[in-house]
């Protein structure tokens, strides 16, 4: 929360409107998300993603996340024909919270899963995600961690994006469990 989101509250900020841009959030049938424009045409109209706009907003474009969760899920995790973990999935009602950080993950917001609901490690947040393995990463170039994702791998620039992943608002406050739900803990 930062009172740069809440031009209610704190209208005398500046900030830049961004015309004919919206933010893209999974739909019941699709996890993409992104920063889109809409494009029209003499006959049609259609949209189309503005990638570093959506980097900006959740650290890698969708599919960047889809294929850095492959690669997770081909090396490490479960990867066949029916099922897939770790991968990309949101919830359409629901609060959830991220397992690793603690982070609020809100309604219609994609998170990564490494297993069914209900399990340790069912929700995890994108920016939880990326920290993870963004660690594994950073043990260096000759490590098992690191040589999980980066063998074979014929395209490896979206590793790179996640070294460049930072803790945007470092002075707001990160909503968690605490923020949410504020009469369930004791002050």
């Amino acid at each position: 929360m930062t009172d740069f989101l809440d031009h209610e509250l704190y209208d005398t900020k500046r900030f830049k409107r961004l015309n004919n841009y919206i933010v893209s959030l999974p739909v019941a049938n699709s996890c993409d998300f992104g920063i889109v424009r809409r494009i029209h045409s003499e006959h049609s109209s259609y949209f189309e993603e503005n990638e570093s706009m959506s980097r900006a907003c959740f650290g890698l474009t969708y599919d960047e996340l889809e294929q850095v969760v492959g690669i997770y899920a081909q090396r490490l995790g479960i990867f066949n024909d029916y099922i897939q973990y770790p991968r990309v999935t949101r919830s359409m009602k629901n609060d959830n919270f991220c397992d690793i950080t603690g982070l609020w993950i809100p309604p219609k917001f994609p998170y990564i899963t490494f297993n069914g609901g209900g399990y340790t490690y069912s929700h995890v947040s994108l920016y939880g995600f990326y920290r993870h393995v963004d660690i594994m990463l950073s043990m260096g170039s000759n490590t098992l961690a690191s040589e999980i994702f980066t063998h074979e791998v014929p395209d490896i620039e979206v590793l790179n994006q996640l070294h460049l992943i930072e803790d945007y608002f470092p002075m707001g406050i990160k909503v968690t469990k605490e923020h949410v739900f504020p009469d369930a803990y004791i002050r």
